[in-house]
């Protein structure tokens, strides 16, 4: 998934989770939603930090030596 399709996906996971939470639906669903939306959030760092790395090899050499 590109960036900009997995920041299509955390928002309206969000806006999902938002709705869950206000509809007062059963605590499992809202967990599930949660869940997925942090999953869907550390991938979309992950990705974030890959294309700055690819930018600036530096930065790789510095995060692996700490």
């Amino acid at each position: 998934m590109t960036q900009a399709e997995l920041k299509r996906k955390i928002e309206s996971t969000r806006e999902a989770l938002d709705a869950a939470i206000a509809q007062k639906q059963a605590w499992q669903t809202v967990l599930d939603i949660s869940r997925l939306l942090d999953c869907l959030i550390e991938e979309y760092l992950k990705g974030s930090l890959r294309k700055e790395e690819d930018r600036n090899p530096c930065l790789t050499t510095r995060s692996k030596m700490h």
